[in-house]
């Protein structure tokens, strides 16, 4: 009789532990109700197979529900969204316009970025060769301080 009520209780707590797989306001809603109805139906079973049927409904309830219950909320929620957004129009309108101007903007200016500053012009890599001036010990040196070297290069002229 003891090892039933150990058996019954573990299921249980096994069972409010994947209860945590629905939504909260449903768990909060129903759960109380579902947990009774899985300790009777536990309390029913005369042997460890019938445990093992009722656990294995109950896991698979909750697994095949879960999910639908929280796509019922998420739509629930949509709708209740696209409710109030056409509700209050105007500052739904005011709300995209400012996002489409603010991703446009910085989709502009990044293009603009890459385009000029972070791509070579001409399509061809950077030529240390090239690059090389007067007192510029290498091309690290010439792209942190390149004013600094062609000044220093000027004064050792004189």
């Amino acid at each position: 009789m003891a090892y039933a009520r150990t058996r019954e209780a573990g299921a249980l707590r096994l069972y409010r532990g994947l209860l945590f797989a629905c939504p909260a306001a449903f768990r909060d809603e129903y759960g109380r109700e579902l947990c009774l109805a899985f300790a009777d139906r536990c309390r029913d079973t005369r042997s460890l197979a019938d445990m093992a049927l009722v656990c294995a409904e109950a896991i698979f309830g909750i697994l095949i529900e879960a999910p639908k219950e929280h796509l019922h909320m998420i739509l629930q929620d949509f709708r209740y969204a696209i409710r109030i957004l056409r509700k209050d129009w105007p500052v739904t309108a005011a709300a995209i316009a400012i996002l489409v101007l603010g991703i446009g903007s910085t989709t502009l200016i990044f293009s603009l970025a890459n385009g000029l500053l972070l791509r070579p012009l001409g399509g061809r890599g950077i030529q240390p060769q090239r690059c090389k001036r007067k007192g510029a010990d290498s091309l690290s040196q010439l792209l942190r301080f390149p004013r600094a070297h062609a000044a220093a290069g000027g004064y050792r002229r004189l």
